[in-house]
């Protein structure tokens, strides 16, 4: 497994707000440094703080809140956090909304935690700390609610190169709502009686990338996606997955709160789970590993909270399966182990593709997958998908290391084809390649199979995405023209390939006759 070594704000634009903070006063250093007590056990910080050293370390807890603290960057150049007055306190770094007297919420975004052991753990919240705050719950009766708990909570938070110490609670946990942050360059470890990473319901569009999770689990997986969608696990190795790797799965009911969106539409992809001595049960990836049951040691038992938000209808209250869907498991690697036995799907909308045995890692760049207009297509590093917006324009997905680069606006090349036979029952075929690496975004044919000459308007009153039979062998049984995966005997075809990560197409045509088929294919193919 290998790694670009990314900035932050991965896959974001980065908000004007990070430039605009001032580093933290003197004042407000002292008071981040003082050692903590019964009286001052935590500190806000809205200013960008950067510690000395690696031997510095913080004892309270550090809190950071509201739209104010939006920009901070909070650097510990190698420091620890380390609250040492934890009665009462949960989580030694905090990054959350607050709200007004009006009940007006304020979040903080664009914040980067970088360089830092952290002992304990990290929850990042908007409307409630799990799924089951008092707010959170009423909105959940509502419909928008994914979209309500999405505007208040924090998005764009970066942890990069830190390392969580887990004391017991959950190390990472992005609260409902919590959108587009980034856990990369890090590591997890310690221990937890529940999972290393949590992503709550309606948590969205988050990162986890080239991380090293191995914490000591007492009955849960490593990573839990509960409710969570459109999230991307990419190039991570996973260790003590006794328990379980990742989980995908939809609460429900529990605490009275309806839980509205699904675990769909995530990307697991060029991650490493390491196994020694374990054999088990517990899958490496679990799509949907719930369904209104827990699942242990083989026997299935009911949640028994799955009906407490009963009465709505929608989301978890009108269904306790998962729905974990159109979600994309790629390129895995899984030692020792068969990945048909150790990640376990129950939906054929789920793309998965390209995972193997190992018996030691692969060093790789990681590979990128895109689910649109109904179609999955996996490319690996540096490798690029195109897509075709008109007769004479495209756009182009490159891959860089698990992340997507768009360039838009490109002119589409037509490559023009001919295959042609007279007299000859063994046909005729041919490879038409784009030229320049570029990829096949869209094509049409025409073909005669009684004869090997065709009038120059069949092409052009041909459509785009078509291929057509102009005439039919005179036995029509005994002609036939093909066009990539498609062949035809008479009549025309709708062709669908305006997103293509393929450079070559075979066509061809053949007849059979007493003296000698003829027959000609006529084409063209576009290129981007």
């Amino acid at each position: 497994m290998r790694s670009l070594k990314f900035i932050v704000c991965l896959a974001i634009t980065c908000s004007a707000q990070a430039f605009a903070l001032s580093p933290c006063s003197q004042e407000k250093m002292n008071e981040i440094l003082a050692e903590a007590d019964g009286q001052h056990a935590e500190v806000k910080v809205d200013c960008h703080v950067s510690l000395e050293n690696k031997n510095t370390v913080i004892s309270k807890k550090i809190i950071i809140q509201g739209a104010r603290a939006s920009g901070v960057i909070f650097n510990c150049n190698g420091g620890r956090i380390n609250p040492t007055q934890t009665k009462g306190i949960k989580y030694s770094l905090t990054v959350r909304s607050t709200q007004d007297s009006n009940n007006d919420w304020s979040r903080p975004a664009d914040v980067i935690i970088k360089n830092c052991t952290i002992e304990g753990s990290v929850r990042i919240y908007g409307m409630a700390k799990n799924g089951e705050g008092d707010e959170l719950r009423l909105s959940s009766y509502e419909a928008g609610h994914t979209a309500r708990a999405q505007r208040n909570a924090p998005k764009n938070i970066t942890l990069d190169n830190v390392v969580i110490i887990g004391r017991g609670t959950i190390p990472l946990y992005l609260s409902p709502g919590v959108t587009n942050s980034t856990l990369i360059n890090s590591e997890i470890k310690g221990q937890g009686s529940s999972v290393a990473v949590y992503l709550d319901a309606e948590s969205g569009h988050n990162t986890l990338k080239d991380n090293y999770i191995h914490l000591d689990t007492e009955k849960r997986e490593q990573v839990a996606l509960d409710g969570s969608a459109y999230n991307k696990i990419v190039g991570n190795r996973f260790a003590g997955l006794n328990n379980g790797g990742i989980y995908l799965y939809r609460n429900c009911g529990e605490g009275g709160t309806v839980r509205h969106q699904a675990p769909q539409h995530n990307q697991m992809i060029n991650n490493v789970f390491y196994y020694n001595k374990y054999d088990g049960g517990n899958p490496a990836i679990w799509l949907g590993s719930r369904n209104g049951f827990w699942r242990k040691v083989g026997a299935f038992f009911h949640l028994t909270y799955c009906h407490d938000d009963d009465g709505y209808d929608f989301g978890s209250s009108k269904s306790n399966r998962d729905y974990a869907r159109y979600n994309v498991v790629a390129q895995n690697q899984i030692y020792k182990l068969s990945p048909s036995k150790m990640i376990v799907n129950d939906d054929e909308s789920n793309f998965i593709t390209a995972n193997q045995t190992v018996a030691t890692e692969i060093e790789r760049f990681s590979g990128c997958a895109l689910a649109l207009d109904g179609k999955n297509i996996f490319v690996t590093h540096n490798d690029y998908i195109a897509a075709r917006i008109s007769e004479y324009y495209g756009l182009t997905y490159s891959c860089h290391d698990g992340i997507f680069k768009t360039t838009s606006d490109l002119a589409i090349e037509k490559v023009p084809f001919t295959c042609a036979r007279s007299s000859s029952n063994s046909g005729c075929s041919k490879a038409v390649i784009c030229p320049d690496r570029k990829k096949i975004v869209g094509m049409k044919g025409v073909c005669n199979l009684e004869l090997s000459t065709l009038a120059a308007t069949e092409l052009q009153t041909t459509s785009l995405d078509m291929l057509r039979v102009a005439r039919p062998s005179d036995r029509v049984s005994e002609g036939r023209c093909q066009l990539g995966g498609v062949s035809l005997s008479q009549g025309q075809r709708w062709l669908d390939i305006s997103l293509s990560a393929t450079k070559t197409i075979e066509v061809g045509c053949k007849e059979h006759d007493n003296n000698g088929g003829d027959c000609i294919i006529q084409g063209e193919v576009l290129c981007l």
